[in-house]
């Protein structure tokens, strides 16, 4: 359904510096009015089918988070200048929100995130009216709620009582707010390595609210590596007993159970990655007999970085190994997605030519492929296995690029229609780029992936590039990274935060460069905006400049 609007005018993309919502919706216009957050506001159903706890429950920590918030409106004045028309301003009671869906149930948050890409729906219509009382958001999803209620909250700002006055009020700008929204790529994600450096649960859980404040709807847990193995799995116990640092560095079956579930109440789907056979040699820690060259040196002959050793090949009882582990994780993971890796097997480490490895490589995906397939999975891959093994991959399957454009081009004319593509591009979604050379001995020594990467260098990415008009429908969407070799719990926040809301903009709103540079000073704007949002809300995001350029845009142009 479409809204009435209160405006003559047609949905436009119209700068702002009041309606700073991230990621910009992708149709929207605003009036002139002031309205305040009701004490009573309320967030109600109104819908003849059954709602989901779930969806409840997230509309119920939208209400206290809009009655907590103390986020005040980046201007000269913090918002001051918004004071005298509280006084008058009407008062927003409430939000009804709508369910129209094309089944007879409204799917819960858990079902809605454990779906292929191609089943999901995600938009929503809200609407303020410029008198206040009660608005409105109507969707076709559990998801399309959730994400219009996020969009819902960015409208808040905060100021405090004024002349001995206790309470503070919540007010928004520029009613009536009415919003036309869906994304343009249905997979935007984060990928979080857990294996270099340990993040307690509680950190995932911070990382999951954040995720999905901006509509980033994949959480990528690159849960084991070469490093540690902290995964505990049942019937292999040994795995984490004596591959993960320490006896309390480790995710239980209960710990993922329990992230699983708080993403998908937040519209996150926690997809797990298990990297096979490179990337293995902490499996050595407990099982030396399936690993090969376990920490040879000098390791720079034998893998990207230390400690080396792989999955052996065409080993029966590496086989026997794999079916054992995949038949215990699987069944425990809703998401149709599960990541298996296939990136930088190194030759040497197996005492083969490239060329050689061919072969083996085959084989051992065409035992793996299956297992996924029994347990109804479809695999997320590096985009080595794509295009240096001669191997094809499932229909459904999705290739995380993690080279350059042309390398996206490669995977689209090797892989089969039904194989989509993921952008990781180092080059602008590396996260930890930028940070100096770890390796000891080698303090000249940059990061392999220099520079750092701004959020304007993610933001002027063009997922369309090397791409044809034909397969553009193969581009699912885009993931920055965090690998953790200097990074954990301490400091991960800072690396991820804003940076990554530019990339949840441009995978949601953006598919053209060209559409994102012509507001360049409100874009800046919005991404101030989210940052002091996410702090406010606990996050250690990065200041993107001073303060004072924060709240006066434009002033801080290098043309300036």
């Amino acid at each position: 359904m479409r809204f009435p609007s209160a405006l003559a005018l047609p949905l436009l993309l119209l700068p702002s510096t009041s309606l700073a919502i991230v990621p910009k919706p992708q149709r929207w216009q605003t009036g002139n009015n002031t309205l305040t957050l009701s004490s009573n506001f309320e967030l109600s159903f109104s819908t003849d089918q059954p709602v989901p706890a779930s969806l409840k429950a997230a509309a119920g920590r939208t209400v206290v988070s809009i009655q907590r918030t103390s986020h005040r409106r980046l201007t000269p004045g913090l918002g001051e200048e918004d004071r005298a028309a509280l006084s008058s301003a009407s008062q927003l009671e409430g939000i009804d929100i709508q369910i129209h869906t094309n089944s007879s149930e409204v799917l819960s948050l858990e079902d809605e995130v454990a779906l292929p890409l191609e089943e999901r729906e995600e938009s929503y219509e809200l609407f303020i009216p410029a008198e206040g009382g009660r608005g409105k958001l109507v969707a076709k999803s559990s998801l399309g709620v959730v994400w219009g209620l996020r969009s819902f909250e960015q409208l808040w700002y905060y100021l405090p009582g004024k002349d001995g006055e206790e309470w503070g009020t919540r007010y928004l700008l520029d009613a009536p707010v009415e919003i036309d929204d869906d994304s343009t790529f249905p997979y935007r994600g984060v990928m979080l390595d857990t294996s270099r450096n340990y993040y307690e649960v509680e950190s995932l859980e911070k990382l999951i609210d954040s995720l999905s404040f901006v509509k980033l709807n994949f959480f990528h847990w690159h849960i084991t590596d070469q490093h540690s193995w902290p995964f505990v799995v049942p019937s292999l116990p040994e795995l984490s007993e004596k591959g993960a640092y320490a006896p309390w560095m480790i995710y239980s079956p209960e710990d993922v159970a329990h992230l699983q579930s708080y993403a998908a109440e937040r519209g996150v789907t926690l997809l797990v990655e298990i990297d096979l056979p490179g990337h293995t040699a902490s499996v050595a820690e407990s099982h030396p007999e399936l690993v090969v060259c376990a920490d040879a040196r000098p390791w720079a002959n034998f893998a990207a970085e230390p400690p080396a050793g792989q999955l052996k090949l065409d080993d029966p009882a590496v086989e026997d190994f794999i079916a054992k582990l995949l038949d215990d994780v699987l069944p425990r993971l809703k998401s149709t997605y599960f990541g298996t890796g296939g990136d930088e097997l190194n030759a040497a480490c197996y005492n083969l030519t490239a060329a050689e490895l061919s072969p083996p490589v085959q084989r051992f995906q065409s035992h793996l492929q299956p297992l996924l397939a029994a347990h109804d999975k479809r695999p997320l891959v590096w985009h080595e296995l794509a295009t240096e093994y001669g191997y094809t991959l499932p229909d459904g399957a999705l290739v995380q690029v993690w080279g350059t454009p042309d390398i996206v081009g490669e995977v689209l004319e090797k892989q089969p229609k039904g194989v989509s593509v993921v952008h990781s591009s180092s080059d602008f979604f590396y996260l930890d780029c930028g940070a100096g050379g770890w390796l000891g001995n080698a303090s000249q020594l940059n990061s392999w992936c220099d520079p750092y990467k701004s959020w304007q260098r993610i933001y002027s990415f063009d997922p369309y590039a090397n791409v044809s008009s034909t397969d553009r429908a193969r581009i699912a969407g885009g993931e920055a990274a965090l690998w953790s070799e200097q990074a954990d719990a301490q400091n991960f926040e800072a690396l991820i935060w804003p940076r990554a809301a530019a990339l949840a903009e441009l995978f949601w709103t953006h598919p053209f460069v060209e559409e994102r540079t012509a507001e360049a000073d409100g874009t800046l704007y919005r991404m101030h905006d989210v940052r002091y949002r996410l702090v406010q809300r606990g996050i250690t995001a990065a200041p993107l400049q001073p303060l004072w350029c924060a709240v006066r845009p434009g002033k801080c142009n290098l043309a300036d």
